[in-house]
């Protein structure tokens, strides 16, 4: 993963757990503004006092060298998984936390999903239930990974970036924005290990 830059690191782990900015900012302890510019750098290196921080709060729950964190060099980041964890229960107390989600977030405005293949990880994975925010207005420049419903009521994963719909994660795809009919903005991920 050494094409990488610092920035794309940070939010790759934010991805392995699924957490928005600002839960993940708490869980490394430092304000949102101090992730968000972390999540911008578009260096290669990240600055050692980051990667301390980040690497002291999250080494026992994410596989994770500190040369990677620092420079990208070394194995992708993982999760580190208890051997007597229960995929089933898991799943169920998932899908149980998502639907006390959108009853208290507002049932109409949004809606659940299963990811269906691994087209975008490291932001989702095959089996991870995701909970969109439907967005009424047209289509904003705020990033976060959304789903796109087209006109003919076809579903893609993708950022709104520059005026444009990517559909790709290699940014080599692109959805016309003229044919989006509704955007949800990803808002809950819970991954299914």
């Amino acid at each position: 993963m050494n094409e990488l830059t610092s920035g794309q690191r940070v939010r790759f782990l934010r991805a392995l757990y699924g957490l928005t900015r600002t839960d993940f900012a708490d869980k490394l302890n430092v304000p949102s503004s101090t992730l968000r510019n972390w999540e911008s750098r578009a260096n290669p290196e990240l600055p050692y006092k980051a990667c301390q921080n980040i690497y002291s709060r999250l080494s026992e729950e994410v596989a994770i060298t500190f040369e990677w964190l620092r420079a990208g060099i070394g194995p992708d980041p993982d999760i580190i998984v208890d051997d007597g964890y229960n995929e089933f229960e898991s799943l169920a107390q998932v899908i149980i936390d998502c639907e006390k989600y959108v009853k208290a977030h507002g049932a109409s405005e949004h809606e659940i999903r299963y990811v269906a293949n691994d087209d975008w990880a490291p932001f989702v994975f095959l089996g991870d239930v995701i909970i969109g925010r439907k967005q009424t207005d047209t289509l904003k420049q705020d990033e976060g990974f959304s789903m796109y419903v087209d006109s003919d009521g076809l579903e893609h994963f993708g950022f709104f970036r520059d005026g444009t719909v990517y559909i790709s994660k290699n940014e080599d795809s692109i959805l016309d924005k003229n044919l989006v009919a509704q955007r949800y903005i990803v808002v809950y991920i819970r991954r299914i290990i």
